[in-house]
């Protein structure tokens, strides 16, 4: 018994919609992205922050193609800032390209083939040296706040944000009570 040959209609259909082969450009992908992490509910703090990093990754990338960009371009393109921007570009580059291949603009993240730069620390511990140098200016100056200030960061250790809105009325049954400014993606700090 003979079987008849599959007719060219039975073949399976290919998808309507295909993203075209070369794809949008970065800076035509940037103004979806930012609408995109607008969405998320950040801080329009955090917002402003990341939108530096976007700038740069757009005046540098804008014109070339999301598929076409790779890791050793990413890595050229980040020895042009400072370590500590650079890092936060690359982070913004790898979301960038989550957020583009879940939207079908990209297959591959080149930026996570990329090694973050190594970047000194900015901040140093206070010594104690300092801190008396600090106290014995303090005494000098017309402002009496700022003794009373460095004693109270010494005996809570505080950050100086949350030693400037700290109140007498946040004295409770002689306790401080202390809500940090710093949230930690929390919607109210640490309650100390």
């Amino acid at each position: 018994v003979e079987q008849p040959a599959e007719s060219p209609a039975a073949a399976p259909e290919a998808p309507a919609v295909q993203p075209a082969p070369d794809g949008e450009t970065m800076a035509a992908w940037m103004a979806t992205y930012r609408t995109i992490i607008g969405e998320r509910g950040y801080n329009q703090q955090t917002i402003k922050n990341r939108s530096s990093c976007i700038n740069f990754i757009e005046h540098q990338l804008g014109s070339r193609r999301l598929r076409e960009i790779k890791p050793h371009e990413i890595s050229t393109m980040l020895k042009k800032c400072s370590p500590h921007k650079a890092g936060r570009v690359l982070m913004e580059l790898r979301d960038v390209y989550v957020e583009a291949i879940a939207n079908g603009e990209a297959e591959v993240n080149p930026a996570a083939h990329v090694k973050k730069p190594s970047a000194p620390g900015l901040r140093k511990r206070l010594t104690l040296d300092v801190w008396k140098a600090m106290l014995d200016l303090s005494e000098a100056s017309p402002q009496r706040w700022v003794r009373a200030l460095l004693l109270l960061g010494l005996a809570t250790g505080q950050r100086r944000g949350d030693l400037v809105k700290m109140k007498f009325s946040d004295v409770v049954d002689g306790h401080l009570r202390v809500e940090q400014q710093k949230k930690a993606r929390k919607k109210v700090g640490a309650r100390l």
